[in-house]
Parts: structure tokens; sequence; C-alpha cells
């Protein structure tokens, strides 16, 4: 009887639903960019803080925080992922933290109105810093689930899709979401921090269909 676990089995299998994977993996991206125009880092983080501090030292390590999530954990769990039998599992936990740290923002925007502004500059941080690491790792899921997945002269495909129906609904969300909400005074930041959250819960359920 073959091994269902060795490297020509699971060839074979990819191949199989390979025009099934495409188009989640396609979908698990454009909703994953949807999601992310409502947390722009040069338009939205910045101006959310803003509201909480008109401190630039503040505001500028911003981005400082953004690569260190992006680079620090890949390094430190990329053996660790290596050694893991199935990858999906890992890609869609990382994935739904992205959710629940952003879900969690809006609510206490929402929830805790009369808040001072020390605390939710500590919520920021801590959903921020989180999404970064949690970001970090899902990116390193999905680019190997794209290699075991998605044959090489396939990849380019999957990319220019994604990329194009992502972009599209992300403009279709800021032209009919986005710029109403911040018109408010202070903007409406629960709601583009709930709305990031939705984006991402859809994105992340959506890896249980490879």
């Amino acid at each position: 009887m073959p091994d269902e676990t060795s490297p020509e089995t699971l060839e074979t299998q990819a191949k199989m639903h390979f025009q099934r994977n495409f188009l989640v993996l396609a979908f698990i991206a454009i909703s994953k960019r949807a999601g992310w125009i409502f947390k722009t880092e040069s338009i939205i983080m910045p101006g959310f803080v803003y509201t909480l501090t008109d401190s630039g030292t503040v505001r500028g390590v911003l981005p400082l925080v953004a690569r260190f999530g992006r680079s620090l954990p890949q390094f430190i769990v990329a053996h660790w992922i290596n050694r893991l039998k199935r990858k999906w599992p890992g890609f869609f936990v990382f994935s739904l933290i992205m959710a629940i740290v952003w879900g969690g923002l809006a609510c206490i925007i929402f929830l805790l109105p009369g808040a001072s502004y020390g605390f939710q500059l500590i919520a920021f941080w801590l959903t921020y810093a989180l999404h970064w690491i949690a970001n970090g790792n899902a990116n390193l899921f999905e680019g190997v689930l794209h290699g075991k997945l998605v044959p090489a002269d396939r990849r380019g495909k999957l990319l220019a899709v994604s990329s194009t129906r992502g972009c599209f609904l992300a403009i279709v969300a800021v032209y009919f979401l986005l710029g109403r909400w911040l018109d408010d005074e202070n903007g409406r930041y629960g709601m583009v921090f709930g709305m990031t959250s939705i984006l991402f819960f859809i994105s992340a359920f959506s890896i249980l269909a490879l």
C-alpha cells in the first residue's frame, strides 16, 4: 500500500485539487487585501495615532514595529514550520489572530468611548505588534502552501488574479465606506478596524476550504 505522505503521493493530490486550491488561495489573498485597505500604513495608522497623541516620535515607531514583525518572528519559527507535516493549521491560526486583534481594538473603541487616550494608545500598540507578528508568520505559511499546492508556472497567475481582484474590491470599499467613516472630525475608527477584522476573519476561515 503506497505511503499517503510520500512526496509522489502528495504531489499527485496537489495536482488533483489544483483548481480548487488555486481559487481558495486567490480568495484568501483578495479578502485579506480588501481588509488591509482599512489599516493602510501610510494614512490610517498614523491618522489614528494622531487622534490619541500629537507626538511625531510615537508615529515614527510605526514602521519599526512593522519591520520587526515581518522579519524576526519568521526567522525564529522557520525551522519549526519546515518540520510540520500540515501547514494549513498554522496559516489558519496566525490569520485568525490578525482578525481577532483588530476586532478587539474595534470593541474597545465602541464599548469604552470614554477610555483615556493613554489606555487606547496601549491597546493600539498591543494590537499593532501582535498583528505584525501574526502577519509575518502567516505570510511564511502562505508562501510554503503556495510552493506545495501551486505549480511554479501558475504562481504568477495566482499573484495577478489576487492582486487585480483584491485591488478592485479595495477601491470599491474605500469609495463607499472608508471615506464616509473618516469624514467625521475624529474618524469612526471603530468602524474602520471592525471592517478590517471582518474581512480578515473571512480570509482566515477561507483557509479551511483548502
